[in-house]
């Protein structure tokens, strides 16, 4: 009887057949992807992992391209009514303006934005990430 692969072990086999050259490693090359994935941009994850290793976004951006489609890809959740609301906040004498954005059927956060102008702009902006 063949005993199973955990889905992490078939993954790395999967990424080390992708990647030819390792300069940097497969493993470290998966983190950056996956943070990538969680919503990083490729230049905050650059600058994440200066600590591990040194490299730039473009790195990053090949990486995710060879390996996002093996991924896990989230579920797509319909949601019928989503509340936006922005708060007004004096730090330091300066105001700061917290957008939110929540599903209301399930009381989850989606999206949160600091700003320091209000305007249609910025809550169009917001809405567009969101």
């Amino acid at each position: 009887m063949k005993a199973r692969q955990a889905p992490f072990e078939i993954m790395a086999a999967r990424i080390s057949e992708i990647f030819k050259k390792n300069r940097v490693s497969p493993d470290v090359k998966l983190l950056a992807a996956l943070l990538y994935h969680l919503g990083l941009s490729y230049r905050s994850v650059s600058l994440a992992m200066k600590l591990l290793q040194v490299f730039s976004h473009e790195s990053v951006r090949l990486w995710y391209r060879k390996i996002g489609s093996i991924l896990p890809q989230p579920e797509k959740i319909h949601r019928s009514i989503i509340a936006v609301d922005e708060t007004k906040l004096s730090v330091s004498g300066n105001f700061l303006f917290i957008w939110q954005a929540i599903d209301v059927e399930r009381y989850v956060v989606l999206a949160l934005k600091a700003s320091t102008t209000r305007g249609e702009l910025d809550a169009i902006l917001f809405l567009r990430r969101l």
